[in-house]
Order: structure tokens, then sequence, then C-alpha cells
């Protein structure tokens, strides 16, 4: 017990307190405790905004049946692409105003627009249009107007040292991948709401419209505490005129070879920024794989109902989020200890042996849905009590076939009857437009879990160091451009990934999907070994320009001037 409290004694003296902290030279004590608030602050939005547009992703599929029956999975595809398909134009425009306006500013118009598009999403039941274009301009909102990642990584670029900075951008990042692991386990929680729920004023309360309520609740107590306690901080440009003036002060130096061999001036590696640009992009493509794909997968290859789909991928989700908090945790030391270039190949690295795992070799093929081809009175049966159980305001036919699928009574059921989900009546299995289904083998399941699982806990390793070196190769101060441009590219992998995703699943299969993945993994690997010894910070360099001319050969002195 003495042993337990010296250590508690001597962790608490060794933590900074107002007579002793390792920033006294750039600010004030209360200056300091400001600062840190307004991170907290940061770090909370982030997350909570995160979570709010995760949260929805997951249950997008059987929402949209649920408000169409016939909906098409590409338009489902582009519901869930509708944040990034926007967010290249957003942020460069938003990048460019947090040159004119105040970080403040910025955020308090961008999120009145995310309120907005969550009251949107859990009003789709009563849209004035067709419920799946409402979706679809709810995310295109959100995605024009939301700039939470952009306002973080300028404000962390801006209101930290270069010591606390790595660690800075590993905490944002593991806000952002933590709210979409942790998101879905949420909405496995409302899923016991269920898909069809109360109707509470003519307004419909389902798992599909509370989860959008919770976020508007949610993001709107984020947005109060962010409008109250924020401050902004320019600390990176003063220790950066600081080192200027340090440097520049006119004091030789305890090194003579040092004062004959000044550095060079510090110029910016484009190319080193540009691939850690690609491997961002690159992961935030695969952190919206899991919530993309896994519900509609796990509904097509095992014949999951949707209430279920959901519900077991936000608890395997869930499951991913708790694995990805240590890994932050352990990727926050490893960075102190190796170089993030190194954490960073290796996270890509696990990417490529998530995709390898998830690829079929053998194995039967997935159930299908639907009546055989020419059986119309099967077809007849099943668009009966489709239409039957699909209303609201139908509980006998609800009823009806609850009751004939009661213990025993399976046998009772028609052929397609025992193939509908019970709640809402659709079928289960692959559909039978999906061609592939008849002929390809599908993934055990063993093999989605431990697919995406890899690909979940890779991203703690690839993430924060992508931003970590991004922000140490660019110069101090307001970085708000190049991180426009830098949250453009990480979007367009948003954008690219579920759509490509979803359109090779849907019209080529699983093999296809994962063999493209494959090359996308392996190229990133291979740019980043060759570029590997240049993803350096820009302070690291050891050329030297000698200064005066020494008397031996090859100092001070040109190779024209040698010859």
């Amino acid at each position: 017990m003495s042993v337990l409290v010296m250590k508690l004694k001597k962790w608490k003296d060794s933590r900074p307190n107002r007579n002793t902290f390792p920033t006294s030279h750039l600010e004030t004590w209360d200056e300091r405790q400001r600062r840190k608030a307004a991170l907290l602050i940061i770090y909370i939005k982030t997350l909570v905004y995160f979570s709010v547009v995760a949260m929805v992703m997951p249950p997008t599929w059987p929402y949209l049946q649920s408000l169409d029956p016939n909906a098409s999975k590409t338009l489902v595809g582009w519901i869930i692409v509708g944040v990034p398909a926007l967010r290249p134009v957003n942020a460069l425009l938003v990048g460019w105003l947090l040159k004119k306006f105040s970080i403040r500013a910025v955020t308090i118009v961008s999120g009145v627009f995310i309120l907005v598009s969550c009251a949107m999403w859990s009003t789709a039941y009563h849209a004035p249009i067709y419920g799946g274009y409402w979706l679809l301009i709810s995310r295109f909102v959100i995605g024009f107007f939301g700039a939470e990642f952009q306002i973080g990584t300028t404000h962390v670029a801006s209101a930290t040292t270069k010591e606390e900075r790595s660690t800075a951008m590993t905490i944002l990042a593991g806000c952002l991948s933590i709210a979409y692991m942790m998101a879905p386990g949420v909405m496995s929680a409302i899923s016991f709401v269920g898909p069809v729920g109360i109707t509470v004023c003519g307004f419909i309360l389902n798992m599909y419209t509370v989860a959008g309520l919770l976020g508007l609740a949610v993001y709107a107590a984020a947005l109060g505490l962010f409008c109250f306690y924020y401050e902004e901080s320019d600390i990176a440009v003063r220790e950066e005129k600081l080192a200027e003036a340090t440097s520049g002060g006119g004091s030789a130096s305890s090194d003579p070879e040092e004062d004959l061999f000044p550095s060079r001036p510090v110029t910016t590696d484009y190319l080193a920024v540009a691939v850690c640009n690609l491997v961002g992009a690159h992961c935030y493509g695969w952190l919206q794989l899991p919530d993309t794909m896994m519900t509609p997968m796990a509904m097509d290859l095992y014949g999951w109902s949707e209430e279920h789909a959901v519900r077991r991928a936000g608890n395997i989700l869930t499951l991913y989020g708790i694995l990805a908090l240590a890994g932050f945790a352990l990727s926050g030391r490893l960075a102190k200890r190796f170089p993030e270039r190194g954490i960073m190949l290796g996270g890509t690295l696990m990417y490529l042996v998530g995709a390898l795992v998830m690829f079929p070799v053998m194995g039967p093929t997935p159930p299908m849905a639907g009546p055989p081809p020419g059986n119309n009175s099967q077809l007849e049966v099943n668009v009966t009590a489709l239409h039957l159980m699909k209303s609201y305001r139908s509980p006998g036919g609800h009823a009806y076939v609850m009751n004939l699928a009661e213990g025993g009574r399976q046998e009772q059921l028609p052929l397609q009857l025992r193939d509908l989900d019970p709640v809402t009546g659709r079928q289960l299995g692959c559909p039978a437009t999906q061609s592939w289904c008849l002929t390809e083998p599908r993934p055990h399941l063993a093999q989605l879990i431990i697919s995406f699982g890899l690909v979940m806990c890779a991203t703690p390793f690839v993430l924060p160091m992508v931003n970590s070196c991004i922000s140490k190769l660019l110069p101090a101060g307001n970085q708000s451009v190049m991180w426009g441009i830098v949250n453009g590219s990480a979007n367009v992998g948003r954008l690219i990934y579920p759509l490509l995703n979803i359109y090779l699943y849907t019209f080529l299969g699983v093999r296809a999907q994962y063999g493209v993945m494959i090359g996308l993994c392996a190229l990133c690997v291979v740019l980043l070994l060759v570029t590997f010894r240049r993803l350096r910070p820009r302070q690291e360099t050891g050329d030297k320009i000698p200064l005066t001319d020494t008397g031996k050969p090859g100092y001070g002195a040109t190779k024209a001037d040698q010859g």
C-alpha cells in the first residue's frame, strides 16, 4: 500500500503545475489551462460529430427498404457517400474560410447545418419528396457544411507545440476512428426499439428515426459547450518565432563545425506530403467499409434479418472499438520510441493482410432469396405477405405470419414465407439480381469478422501517424489551406471506397471486390517503401553548407571552383 501511495505521490509531483510546466516560456499557466480546455472541447466535438455521421450508416439499407421495398443498393451507396462526395469542395472552401474568419465563426455556421441534417434524417417517413432522395439530401447537407475534422486539425496544428503535436493528432484521429467503431454499438442498443416502433402525434419513432433524433440532441449539446468555453491559441507560431530568434541571435555556437556548416533553409517535401495524403485517403476509405458493408453483406451472405444484422454488426463493431482504444493507446507509446513512418507502414501492411483474409476460396454459396424462376404462385403469396407486413397500420398481417412462425409450425408456412423476415416481411438471403450468388462461394463468417477486425485495428497505427507526419512536414502556423487539401483528398477515399465496394459486390461478387482491395493495399505499401526515407519532419536534415574556406579541398568551393 505504501508503495502505491509513493507512486501516486511521485506521479502527482511530476505533473505540470503553476510553478513548473514545460511551456512556461511561451504562455502563462492560465493560458495553458484555457488552451488545454479548448483542445478537450475540440476532441469531444469531433467524437460527437463522427458518432452522429457513423451511427446512421449501418441501418441505411434496411431504413431505405422500409421506405421503399423496391429500392436498389446503388441508391444506398450514394446515400452513404453523400457526406464524402461533397467534402473535397467543402474542404477547400473551409480552408479558405478559416484563413478569413475565426474557427469559432466557421464552426457555429457549420454546426447549424449539421443539426438541420440530423432533423432531416429523422423525418424521411414524412418527407415532401421520395424518402430515399430525402435521405440523400440529408447526407449532402452534412457533407457540404460539416467541417469538424478540418477544424480540429487546424486548431491542433496551431494550438500545440511540436512536442505535443503527435499526441494531440493521435487523440484527434482516435476520436474520429473510435466514433466510427463505437457508433454501431449505440445503433445496436437503439435497434431494440425495432423497425416498427411506435407512432407519437403522427411521428414514427423506430430504430431509424430515433438514431437521427439522438444525434441531433447530442450534437446540439456539444455545439453549446463549444460556444461557451472554446478559445483559440497560436502557441505554434510563438514557438517557431522563438526558435528563429534564438538561432538567429548572433550568438556563437558551441560546435565550431556547426558554425562552419549551417543548415540549409528548410523546404517542404510535397512528394512526401502527397504520399501521406494517399495513404490517409486509403485509411479513410477502409474506415468506412465495416459500417457500410457489414450489414448488407451479413443479410445477403448469411440470411440474417435486418434487425439481427444491425444488432449483431453493432455488437461486433463495438468489440472492434474496444480493441481500437487499446490500439490508440499503444500507437501513442510507440510513436515516442519509433519513427511515425515505420508505424504507418506496419498499419498499412495490416490492411493488406485484412484484404487477403477476406478473399473467398471455397465453401458454400450464399442462400438465395426469392421464388424459383417462373413460380408465379409462390411470387403472389410472397408479395401478398410482403404488402401485409410492411405497413405499420396492418398488425393483422404481421400477427398472421408471426402466429404461423411460432414453434413447431414452420411447416405450415408457404415455402417463401419461411424465408421472410418475421418483423418486416422482406425476403432473407442474397437477391436473385446478384447472379454471382449462384456460383461464387461466400466467405466464412469468421473470415468477415477477422478481416474487418484487422482493418479496424490497423487504423490506430495509420491515421494518427499520417496526420502527425503531415503536420511536421508542413511549416508551422495556420495550415488551414493545406489541411483543406489534405482533408479533401481523404474524403475522396471516403467517397470512392464505399461506392467501389458496393458496385463490385453487387454486380461482380466478393472475389472481385477484395481482389481490387488487395491491389490498392499493395500499391500503398509500395509507395511507402519507395518514399520511406523522405517521410521525416522538416527539421531532420543532415545536409550542411560550408560557410567559409578552410583551405581543405572541397570546403567552401563548388566543383567548378575546384576544377
